[in-house]
């Protein structure tokens, strides 16, 4: 436990044709921080982020510009290197769960 510092990640990448639009998905994140946290970064900027949620959350929404963008759904384990790390609760899993996944596309009026 201690200092280490764990970090995984689920990478969705959009193209550089990307009309722009609305990302949305479902989450259970069974974090704490100092312990661990979960975080959505697009294009390397925390957009959201998600903790102490131990039933489905109400959507995560990001609005996305026109472009390629790349959007990180990030699980930190000790993000703060605390050493040594507090007691975790009893409703703590350690993980998070991401679900209904899509983007609601932009249209453009063709007239």
């Amino acid at each position: 436990e201690g200092k280490t510092n764990i970090m995984s990640n689920a990478t969705l990448t959009l193209c550089d044709d990307f009309p722009g639009g609305l990302l949305r998905a479902q989450v259970i994140a069974s974090v704490t921080p100092p312990r661990d946290v979960f975080i959505v970064y697009v294009d390397g900027e925390a957009e959201t982020q998600v903790v102490n949620l131990n039933d489905w959350a109400p959507r995560v929404e990001i609005e996305l510009e026109p472009g390629s963008h790349r959007v990180d759904f990030s699980y930190q384990y000790n993000p703060f290197r605390v050493d040594p790390l507090p007691l975790s609760p009893a409703t703590r899993e350690g993980a998070v769960w991401i679900d209904n996944v899509e983007i609601e596309t932009r249209t453009t009026d063709s007239s």
